[in-house]
């Protein structure tokens, strides 16, 4: 016997908060399991407003929360109800991303690329900066954590140039090299000019990672961000499997899962570039011209105007490995970042990034990866 179709209402304020890949990952579960589920997409000028929806008890409802006040207006539906939210969910049954992984993450990043002190860059007015700042002092208990400035708390006000100078004053202090962590592309914006402020090359002395699902901002930005992203499609996904448990068991307390991060692309604000050896830094200046020259010794000695000897001692003690080594780890995460980013065919690649050949880059690209080229850019 055909079980009944069970309707699903898919709820939301503004149709900016249906994410496309949110909304797949919802379809790909329902279609995954055979569901008899009716899917209903349905829009809410406000919480405030009519039309309200109409929803019986023996419905469903997944609602892609905008803030905190559609949270709580959604619990008071009479029928299984999930809420989507990449901000926080607060004390009700629903998916968010982890963000205390974002941020323990990081901190595990800028540890990686071997920075000396590390910043979280509070954004007050946002519910997740807490959970990412917490996540961040878990693996970094002695980093420093910068909210507002002097100027602020005296004024009782918020003035960007006022913020930016506090900043970039408390960067200046600090030792280098510094890691920042910034919980949206805003505040990374920001980062980027308090260092500028300071006189602090990036990354050089001063490495920005970004908590954010927008890469093509991230990767527009001056300084190309380095980021944490989530899976959209994953939140959506998650959703549609905690209706379907409700559907069957109906917990008494409110369950709360959270989506760990999905990737870091390490772009330019972060990279392995980190150096206080004038010699070092520039050979990644030159590096960042040419990576033919990598594999030129005698002009890579001349454009830099030392000896390999020279730098290979400088490579062993601020990287512990040979320059040799060090240049290796450098073109391949540039490799990566490139095939993630561009569609530049593979063998162009590997000239571009100075590989004696496709195969070799591929090689390289697996050893350190466990992956193939093609398999990092999705294909």
């Amino acid at each position: 016997m055909t079980s009944p179709k069970k309707r699903i209402h898919l709820l939301s304020i503004d149709p900016e908060d249906y994410s496309p890949e949110t909304l797949q990952g919802v379809l790909s579960y329902v279609e995954a399991h055979g569901l008899p589920w009716e899917l209903r997409v349905n829009m809410m000028g406000s919480i405030f407003d009519s039309p309200f929806v109409s929803v019986q008890a023996e419905d469903g409802l997944i609602a892609f929360s905008p803030d905190h006040h559609f949270t709580l207006y959604v619990q008071d539906y009479d029928c299984p109800v999930v809420v989507i939210r990449a901000e926080g969910i607060g004390e009700v049954t629903g998916v968010e991303v982890d963000h205390a992984d974002l941020g323990r993450q990081a901190a595990r990043h800028f540890q990686r690329q071997g920075y000396e002190t590390l910043l979280f860059f509070e954004a007050g007015d946002q519910r997740y900066s807490s959970p990412q700042r917490d996540g961040f002092l878990e693996v970094c208990p002695q980093a420093h954590l910068f909210l507002q400035g002097k100027r602020q708390q005296a004024a009782k006000t918020w003035i960007l140039k006022d913020q930016l100078a506090d900043l970039a004053d408390t960067l200046a202090a600090l030792p280098g090299p510094i890691g920042i962590c910034c919980p949206d592309v805003g505040h990374a914006a920001r980062a980027l000019q308090a260092a500028k402020l300071a006189g602090l090359a990036v990354p050089e002395e001063a490495g920005l990672i970004v908590l954010s699902n927008d890469s093509k901002l991230c990767e527009l930005m001056d300084c190309p961000l380095s980021q944490l992203t989530w899976s959209e499609y994953q939140l959506g996904w998650e959703a549609a499997a905690l209706l379907h448990r409700l559907f069957r068991d109906a917990p008494e307390e409110p369950v709360q899962l959270k989506v760990p991060h999905d990737d870091l692309i390490i772009r330019e604000s972060s990279s392995y570039w980190v150096s206080e050896s004038p010699y070092l830094q520039r050979v990644h200046h030159v590096l960042k011209e040419d990576w033919s020259l990598s594999r030129n010794f005698p002009e890579l000695e001349k454009r830099v105007h030392t000896s390999r000897r020279t730098l290979d001692r400088h490579s062993m003690q601020y990287f512990g490995m040979t320059l040799n080594a060090h240049m290796e780890r450098l073109r391949v995460e540039k490799t990566c970042l490139k095939l993630k980013t561009e569609n530049m065919p593979l063998a162009e690649l590997a000239l571009e990034m100075g590989y004696p050949s496709q195969s070799y880059m591929t090689a390289a690209i697996r050893k350190a990866t466990g992956k193939t080229p093609g398999q990092l850019r999705g294909g």
